[in-house]
């Protein structure tokens, strides 16, 4: 039996309608508070931008890009050194410390900016299957970070750890006082402070390396700077 051609009502399956109206809540004291989703490209992490003016001024990423060496095809390259470790570095200042976390990032136009990508929608990009995230995914990272431990064709971003420790320090001797003779570094392992003791605070005995504690060590010699430093080009 045939029934002819069935009819499909439309008020069956409606489309989705996304709404792009405005969303009004109640005034929070003068302020009027509306959520808008017409804004296109979004980031949640503005802060990011403060983080690459400190890192311009202080020069970290780019002291420490020279810690490197780079043995990469550049004609097949989407991120350099210095973008790799801005956005590695930029991504642990906003509190994301795992890898996996960039596998989101990546696609962030604000990040992608701060680290100096000329396309922050990633449209620019050599392979066209990623384009759309600027900033690299998680296993490029990896990468980066394990170059010394792996001898495979995709580790060639290798890096010397003296020079890296010769950069730590450099960077972080020039945060100190100018007449600093004490640096107390806390290494709290629990959130109980009460398990302190002050002993470890007033004992600055001539013992040149970290104090056996778990909790607390305390790194006065001024002699200990003063050799470490001749080492480097601090004395300059």
């Amino acid at each position: 039996m045939n029934k002819g051609p069935t009819r499909s009502h439309s008020a069956a399956a409606p489309s989705t309608v996304c709404a792009q109206e405005p969303l009004l809540f109640a005034d929070l004291g003068s302020r009027q508070v509306v959520a808008d989703f017409s804004a296109g490209h979004l980031s949640s992490d503005g802060g990011v931008l403060l983080l690459r003016q400190v890192d311009h001024g202080l020069g970290l990423s780019r002291t420490l890009a020279a810690c490197f060496r780079d043995t990469r095809d550049a004609r097949f390259v989407d991120h350099s050194l210095p973008q790799l470790l801005a956005q590695r570095l930029y991504g642990l200042g906003l509190g994301y410390e795992d890898l996996n976390d960039h596998a989101f990032l990546r696609r962030d136009p604000l990040l992608a900016t701060a680290c100096d990508k000329l396309d922050p929608l990633g449209m620019d990009r050599l392979n066209p299957a990623f384009r759309g995230a600027a900033l690299a995914a998680p296993c490029t990272l990896n990468r980066l970070e394990l170059s010394n431990n792996k001898s495979t064709r995709c580790h060639k971003l290798a890096h010397d750890p003296a020079a890296i420790e010769n950069c730590l320090l450099t960077m972080g001797v020039r945060c100190l006082p100018k007449h600093a003779r004490e640096i107390v570094l806390d290494h709290m392992r629990s959130k109980d402070t009460s398990a302190l003791s002050s002993e470890l605070i007033r004992d600055t005995s001539a013992s040149t390396d970290w104090k056996s504690s778990n909790e607390m060590c305390v790194w006065p010699p001024p002699r200990f700077w003063a050799r470490r430093l001749s080492r480097s080009s601090l004395n300059r």
